[in-house]
């Protein structure tokens, strides 16, 4: 059980996260991602999982230190390779400081909180590149340049006019009007609270015409 996915012991009955998934996978494809860049998103994700699974244990050190070691070394290595990382050198980054003066280094052990501080920073440093790559890569997607006509629609609906004689113009407008107002009514009403049904989200209902 990945420690990240499951913090807040929030699960939802018929969820169907499989087929979530394979909208996922959908859209990307109608976006462009390539396969490549699908490998990529997948597997610092699943980075991040595994360093949420990463523990440590109370170490005594030489000259009376405390410090910590990892008590998860198989999440290490997945780490490791789904980065292209170093092993050794994640474990250095998740229990030790680093501090540089001139041209020497000090390695200063950390305490248990400290580590898991560390881990956590990590993975959210990760997860917020990814998310900030992603808005980035998107925009970069649907931007089609300046080259093409700028333009701004307004549609007023709504408005149903009843004259004494009406023309089929008229009828037309008053009939493409109604077909609007029920598509409105079916998406902004209709549907929405079917899918707040759907996730067992608290709401009020509304009543429509």
């Amino acid at each position: 059980m990945d420690k990240y996915a499951h913090g807040g012991n929030c699960e939802i009955d018929d969820k169907p996260d499989g087929e979530d998934f394979h909208s996922l996978l959908s859209a990307m494809q109608v976006l462009g991602f390539s396969s490549d860049e699908q490998d990529t998103i997948f597997k610092i994700l699943a980075s991040v999982l595994h360093l949420g699974n990463v523990y440590f244990h109370r170490k005594q050190l030489k000259h009376g230190q405390e410090g910590v070691e990892i008590g998860s070394d198989a999440e290490i290595r997945w780490t490791g390779h789904l980065l292209h990382l170093d092993a050794d050198g994640i474990k250095r980054a998740l229990t030790m400081k680093t501090t540089e003066a001139r041209n020497e280094r000090v390695f200063t052990p950390l305490s248990i909180d400290q580590a898991l501080d560390a881990r956590d920073a990590f993975a959210k440093a990760l997860y917020n590149a990814l998310f900030s790559w992603l808005v980035s890569r998107i925009n970069q997607i649907v931007y089609k340049g300046t080259k093409r006509t700028a333009s701004i629609s307004i549609l007023d609906i709504f408005g149903f006019e009843d004259f004494k004689e009406n023309s089929f113009e008229q009828l037309c407008i008053n009939y493409a009007n109604e077909n609007l107002q029920f598509y409105f009514n079916k998406h902004i009403f209709k549907l929405e609270q079917q899918e707040y049904a759907k996730e067992k989200i608290e709401w009020q209902t509304i009543t429509y015409t």
